[in-house]
């Protein structure tokens, strides 16, 4: 990973997830043209399977609503193919495929009624 969560943290892009004093898993969501980008998501390995990756994307839901943004996106490396279920269960689908930074991109978009 590349980013610059220090900046990241600065902008107010980035949303953790406690589960009493411990940091089990953030998001990290901005604003961008008709949709809010979810740029990273991630649980603790000891913490996942408990439906605390539902409840971030949630969050992200809730904040595109208040915003006013019809849709969230977000990708995914074409290699983690156990994202594709997760997301999808979510409403999100596919929109393109691309090849960024060296990464084989999948990029998904869920539409907020």
């Amino acid at each position: 990973m590349v980013a610059d969560f220090s900046a990241l943290v600065a902008a107010g892009e980035v949303h953790v997830l406690l589960t009493g004093e411990d940091v089990a898993g953030f998001i990290v969501i901005r604003p961008g043209p008709g949709h809010l980008f979810i740029e990273n998501v991630a649980v603790r390995p000891d913490w996942q399977g408990q439906g605390l990756g539902h409840r971030l994307i949630a969050f992200a839901e809730a904040a595109a609503r208040e915003r006013g943004l019809p849709a969230l996106d977000l990708y995914t490396n074409a290699k983690m193919t156990e994202n594709f279920p997760f997301y999808s269960g979510l409403g999100f689908v596919e929109t393109e495929r691309r090849h960024e930074d060296g990464f084989d991109r999948v990029y998904m978009r869920k539409k907020l009624a």
